[in-house]
This record gives C-alpha cells, sequence and structure tokens, in this order.
C-alpha cells in the first residue's frame, strides 16, 4: 500500500490522474530516419556537360560525394567529404576538397583532378593528371597514362578541412604509386614534371555563386608543401633530415623552415613524414629521441640540392629543444625514417 501512494504520489496529477510521460511520448529516432531529410542532389554532379558548377564551404560537411557521366565540365567541391566516387567522366578538369576516406576514380578518360584525400584508386581509366595529397599509397588498377604530381592549392578554409578530415599536410605519398596491374617493359604512370603547375591544368572558377572564394595555386601559399618525391637524381644529391618534435608552434617552425628553404636557390623538399614514433622504435633507430618522441607526432622533412644542411643547421638555431637535424650517418637517417614510417602505413 506504501508503495502505491509514493508511485501516486510521483505520477498523479492533484486530481488523481496519471502524469504523461515526455519521453514515451517522444518517438525514438535512428540513423536512418535523419538520412531520408538529406537532399541527394546536394552531394551529386550528374550528367553535366559543357558546364560549370561547384559546391561552397560548409555545403558538404563529411557527407558522401558523387560525380558521374560529365563530359567536357569544369566541377569544384570546396568543402570536405567523406568518400567521393567519379565515374564515367570525360575531358573534364575537377578540384576535390579534402577527402576522409577515398576518392575511387572509374571508368573516366581525358580529366585533371586536383584532390587531398585519405586514399586515392582508379579502375579502368586511361589519361588522366592528377595533383594530388595522400596519406597513404595512390593505387591504380587497369589503368593507364596515369601522370601524378603534388597537390598545390590554398583557400581560406582548406587548412582546417584538412584536419576536420583526420588528415595531414605533412603526409603526402603522391609518388609512390602501387600498380596492380603493371605491364611488361614500361609503366601505366609517372610523375608530372616540374614545369606542370595546377594553375595551367585547372582553371579557377567562374560561376558566380562561387566569386567569393579566394584561391591560390602557389607553392608559397599551398596549405600542402610542394614535394618533389624520391628518385635516382635526388638519391645522388646532398641530404639532410630534420625532425621537429611535437608542440603548440610545431606546425609554425616547419613552415618557417619552408620559408628558409625557398630562398637557397637549388635546395627543395623531398619529402615529409608527421607519425608517432614508439618509444621503442626510437630507442632503436635514435636513442636521443627516445624522451622526446612520447609528447605527439614528430614531424620529418628530407631536404635535398646543395647546401640543404647549411639550411637546417641554420634553422637549428635557437631551436635546439625542439627540433634535431642529422649528422654524421644522413642517409641511414633517413632509410631509418622514412623505412619506418612506410611499414607503419602498411607499404
Amino acid at each position: 500500500m506504501g508503495c502505491n501512494i509514493s508511485l501516486c504520489s510521483r505520477n498523479c496529477t492533484g486530481d488523481g490522474e496519471l502524469k504523461s510521460s515526455k519521453k514515451s511520448a517522444e518517438p525514438k529516432q535512428y540513423s536512418w530516419d535523419l538520412k531520408k531529410n538529406i537532399d541527394v542532389s546536394q552531394y551529386t554532379v550528374d550528367s553535366l556537360v559543357d558546364g560549370e558548377t561547384g559546391r561552397i564551404p560548409g555545403s558538404i560537411n563529411g557527407q558522401q560525394f558523387q560525380i558521374k557521366n560529365c563530359v567536357n565540365s569544369h566541377i569544384y567541391i570546396y568543402d570536405w567529404s567523406n568518400t567521393v566516387t567519379i565515374d564515367d567522366c570525360k575531358h573534364c578538369k575537377i578540384f576535390i576538397g579534402p577527402v576522409k576516406g577515398s576518392l575511387f576514380v572509374r571508368d573516366c578518360s581525358d580529366c585533371t583532378i586536383v584532390v587531398a584525400c585519405g586514399q586515392f584508386r582508379t579502375r579502368d581509366c586511361t589519361n588522366l593528371d592528377v595533383f594530388i595529397h595522400v596519406n597513404t599509397q595512390p593505387i591504380i588498377e587497369s589503368s593507364s597514362r596515369v601522370r601524378l604530381g603534388c597537390f598545390q592549392y590554398w583557400y581560406e578554409q582548406l587548412e582546417s578541412q584538412i584536419y576536420t578530415a583526420d588528415l595531414s599536410p605533412w603526409q603526402n605519398f603522391w609518388w609512390r604509386v602501387h600498380d596492380f596491374t603493371p605491364v611488361e617493359g614500361g609503366k601505366n604512370w609517372s610523375k608530372l614534371g616540374s614545369i606542370f603547375k595546377v594553375h595551367d591544368c585547372l582553371p579557377l572558377h567562374e560561376d558566380p555563386a562561387m566569386k567569393g572564394i579566394d584561391i591560390s595555386t602557389s607553392e608559397e601559399k599551398s596549405v600542402v608543401p610542394l614535394t618533389v618525391g624520391t628518385s635516382r637524381s635526388t638519391e645522388a644529391d646532398e641530404s639532410c633530415l630534420v625532425a621537429i618534435f611535437h608542440s603548440n608552434s610545431q606546425d609554425e617552425m616547419g613552415r618557417e623552415c619552408l620559408k628558409m628553404m625557398r630562398q637557397a636557390p637549388g635546395v627543395f623538399l623531398v619529402r615529409t613524414a608527421h607519425l608517432q614514433i614508439r618509444k621503442a622504435d626510437a630507442e632503436r633507430l635514435f636513442p636521443s629521441w627516445m624522451e622526446r618522441v612520447e609528447s605527439g607526432r614528430v614531424l620529418c622533412l628530407q631536404l635535398g640540392g646543395v647546401g640543404c644542411n647549411q639550411i637546417a643547421s641554420k634553422f637549428l638555431i635557437n631551436r635546439e629543444k625542439y627540433v634535431w637535424i642529422s649528422a654524421d650517418r644522413v642517409e641511414k637517417d633517413i632509410q631509418g625514417l622514412f623505412g619506418l614510417c612506410e611499414m607503419t602505413l602498411g607499404f
């Protein structure tokens, strides 16, 4: 009886009537219910011919995006996506903002693509020019005449979009292509030479809906550093390794090192890595790093060209607490560091 009184005092009105529970009156909402309200056309470009279209920052916000059946058109996606597919497009020029997962290009020909992504893959494609920033190894399959270069781009929201998509501008393996269907005695892909620039291959947008978005493709402003990748020529050049340990100013110091490098004719950036190094790996490869790797990811830059060691030594001044440069065993240090990076990524 005492229990009945207690229940009534909690759940009844003054007239003895049961109160209605707000929580029980509200229907449950599931993720698939929310998807019913999505306008799929906002996340698709389909059958555009001889036209131009795009999406402004904030219009996609991590949704999946599709581009398909387009011919002789210009497409600009200035926002970040979860995944992107490009299918059956011909003679198109396409910019894709940061893609958290994969960009998959299928059955396309004679296209230019500029993209930053976690993974990049082509299948059944021919004659593509791709300026790419990719945090893993690019993959091509049943494709030919694929030419790749380093992503160079800037607009105001790009850097924050890159980090929102869980990408690092300091980890780009655009030249480390894996071809699932190689041809005997030849290659299905090649590196774009340094004379090829993004602005020569991808014109600026003209659509009035995007007129407020300022764009730059210059090396100085690009969010992603310009790297030349490894080759026989870079291996023969003078080299050095610069490591910048985790701090609130890590990115700023990396940019300052690049600025100093660009002021030295003949010095260039071969490759970069931004990785978490285990203490055991530090003990094996770089004993002096052991206490410094625990604070966070290490930013590593391989410089090349005559005078690169001089630039590194100059950069080190007054930064010894956060910066380390290779000294007596440069080649071994470079092989050890980037070998560890590629092993971690499963190359």
